[in-house]
């Protein structure tokens, strides 16, 4: 292996001294400082765009001890709310904005509406249906084994809504979505579901020539449940004609907070990422960042999602 030029090593030693506290400090005092300002975001699974969406807010916002954004790997929008309630060391999460709506339906978790507040409404996530070609309609694939992946997961969830708002009765099964193509290969499933912001990298994976192709979704009986969008060339050349787009439905995700009271020690790392999001909101624009960016308005409103009073007092301040 080549060695490094002393010169070289010389600099990047001294870049990671000058980031760490002086000899003086105690373990106690560099502990204190590296948990002061922390806030941990929990973030879909990998290969989703919301994990990637956390991970852009951990690279632009941290600022040495005065924040520290710590996105982490999620099992989808049901655990993700469970993590932000119940798991230490989680403030916010990036869930479906439906997920409250379904929980307090049905009961999961009591006093869900007073315990979650809005930091941001953020990308929507397309309903993908990869199915075997010999299924040329959703509606086909009534009786067959489909999977809607993990059951704690946000595509199981819009997969359940869907399915059972069009009227079609399937097998469900609950494979990891990457497991799920190995099964769709091998014939042992007729198709599977992802709800992800596109391009989704699992079914990138597909390839011309392969006997699979993205089943259209119709959007009128999911009219007030979800928005209609579409699939396109540009997302899987692979998978769709130049000459045609896949029509489908899309739900929106949301930047949710715990409900932390003014006061509360995590309520002023909460303060402080919030008005960095707002102030350094730009950054996200500037290139390097994932696409959806530029789609946000973090002013935006969600129904019946009250704003935490932290994004509050940042948009306010932003705007004088």
């Amino acid at each position: 292996m080549a060695r490094l030029p002393s010169v070289l090593i010389t600099s990047i030693l001294a870049v990671v001294i000058g980031a760490l506290p002086a000899k003086a400090d105690s373990n106690d005092e560099i502990r204190g400082k590296v948990n002061r300002n922390v806030v941990g975001i929990m973030a879909g699974s990998l290969g989703g765009s919301d994990l990637t969406l956390a991970a852009d807010m951990g690279l632009a916002l941290s600022d040495g001890y005065e924040l520290r954004v710590v996105p982490m790997v999620g099992l989808g929008s049901v655990k993700d709310m469970e993590d932000l309630l119940f798991l230490r060391g989680i403030d916010m999460a990036i869930v479906q904005q439906d997920v409250v709506d379904f929980m307090a339906a049905n009961n999961i978790f009591a006093g869900i509406k007073s315990s979650v507040r809005l930091i941001a409404p953020l990308n929507v996530d397309q309903f993908h249906v990869l199915a075997s070609r010999r299924f040329q309609s959703i509606y086909d694939l009534a009786g067959q084994q489909v999977n809607y992946g993990p059951p704690d997961g946000g595509t199981f969830m819009t997969s359940s809504v869907v399915f059972e708002a069009l009227g079609i009765d399937v097998e469900v099964t609950n494979y990891p979505h990457q497991v799920a193509l190995d099964k769709l290969r091998k014939g042992e499933i007729a198709a599977m579901m992802r709800a992800s912001g596109k391009p989704v990298s699992v079914i990138e994976e597909v390839q011309s020539g392969e006997p699979f192709h993205l089943l259209p979704v119709p959007a009128q009986p999911l009219a007030g449940i979800y928005s209609p969008t579409t699939l396109t060339a540009a997302d899987y050349p692979h998978l769709i004609d130049a000459q045609r787009n896949v029509n489908t439905v899309a739900v929106a995700n949301a930047l949710v907070s715990y409900n932390w009271e003014r006061g509360h020690p995590r309520a002023e790392a909460l303060r402080r990422f919030s008005y960095a999001l707002v102030n350094k909101y730009s950054d996200f624009l500037e290139g390097g960042y994932h696409e959806s960016w530029a789609e946000i308005d973090l002013a935006a409103d969600v129904p019946g999602l009250p704003r935490h009073w932290s994004i509050d007092e940042a948009l306010a301040a932003y705007t004088q």
